[in-house]
């Protein structure tokens, strides 16, 4: 066994002492074990002469173990842990990053729906503004345009108010936001057009260009009036009828009979004579009875029309107008003279003529 150590020459030959707990040799002189700190201080202490050779003889045959000597730990700050110390901080960066460009792309997403149904252009560009970048940038930019033209269209459809440029506007923009509106002006329109016109055709036009339109109700009501006012072939006959015999019986001939039984006692108004009796009536041709007159006819033509009306006084009447060929019969077969009236009247609900004016 070496005296002394290989390494760092400190003496070791009978100065080592070994730890009681551990087996660790330590020198001499130190008072615990410096692996477990166990008590030394019994083993350095000096032996009887009794323990001394026995003590001697076993270390001639035990050689003593040389410690090992520890190695430096190094310091915190070393290579391994300043890798480790930015690997972490990467980590963390990377976290950081990636949680920021989610919450920007969450935000970019939100707001994207959110144009979803929106006409204003300027939405379309704040989003542009706020995402430059963004995958939804071209189809963004396409419908900005697309609103832009839309609007500019629709301000002169608007201004103009006529229904060949709203009617061109729903055409180039069907789904457009101003789709009622534009819709709601064309009904306006072509309803102030029928009811200016106030035909039973007009009013059904109206009704089938717009079966659920704002002016369907006034539409359905003026066709019920119509169809209140539409007169049967049997009393367009009767009324006929009477025409005919108050001209052809009763002013022809004069006979105030038959003119008393078409009136209800006078006439309100027959020819500028306001009442009028059957006398007043009869005049109207036999003024026309010259010597050589020998026979007045009048024939009522084909172009006879009957309407419902109202009088003044707010009852229900007959409005009929037809055109009245008069032929004046003389001696002289060679000088028969013939005219043509126009003949406006009104009858009342009994039928009875109360109103006429021969033009």
């Amino acid at each position: 066994m070496a005296g002394t150590c290989p390494r760092c020459g400190v003496k070791i030959a009978d100065n080592l002492v070994k730890c009681p707990q551990c087996g660790r040799f330590s020198l001499k002189g130190r008072t615990e074990c410096p692996l477990c700190k166990a008590d030394l201080r019994a083993q350095t202490e000096p032996q009887s002469p009794d323990h001394a050779q026995p003590e001697a003889k076993e270390q001639q045959h035990i050689p003593p173990q040389i410690p090992t000597p520890r190695r430096k730990r190094r310091g915190c700050l070393g290579w391994g842990c300043l890798m480790s110390f930015l690997l972490i901080v990467a980590a963390i960066l990377g976290v950081f990053f990636y949680w920021t460009y989610m919450s920007k792309k969450s935000h970019e997403e939100g707001d994207y729906q959110r144009l979803q149904g929106v006409s204003n252009p300027e939405f379309y560009q704040q989003f542009l503004d706020d995402y430059p970048s963004s995958e939804h940038a071209e189809e963004v930019r396409t419908k900005m345009q697309h609103l832009q033209e839309e609007a500019k269209e629709w301000a002169e459809a608007e201004k103009k108010r006529n229904r060949i440029s709203l009617t061109r506007f729903l055409q180039n923009y069907p789904n457009s936001v101003h789709e009622r509106e534009c819709r709601d002006l064309i009904d306006s329109i072509d309803w102030k057009e029928a009811a200016s016109l106030n035909t039973e055709q007009a009013i059904e036009n109206y009704m089938q260009n717009h079966p659920s339109g704002r002016y369907s109700d006034d539409a359905t009501a003026k066709m019920i009036e119509f169809s209140q006012q539409k007169i049967s072939d049997r009393d367009k006959s009767h009324i006929r009828g009477i025409m005919d015999a108050f001209f052809s019986n009763g002013m022809a001939r004069g006979d105030l009979d038959v003119i008393g039984n078409a009136i209800p006692g006078t006439m309100t108004d027959f020819c500028g004579i306001s009442p009028a009796s059957p006398e007043q009536i009869a005049h109207f041709t036999s003024d026309k009875k010259a010597a050589d007159v020998i026979g007045i006819h009048y024939l009522i033509n084909a172009d006879m029309t009957v309407k419902r009306d109202t009088l003044p006084d707010g009852q229900p009447a007959y409005a009929v107008s037809f055109s009245l060929d008069e032929t004046v019969n003389r001696s002289d077969a060679n000088q028969p003279s013939t005219k043509t009236y126009q003949v406006s009247s009104h009858l009342n609900d009994e039928k009875k003529i109360v109103d006429m004016t021969i033009k």
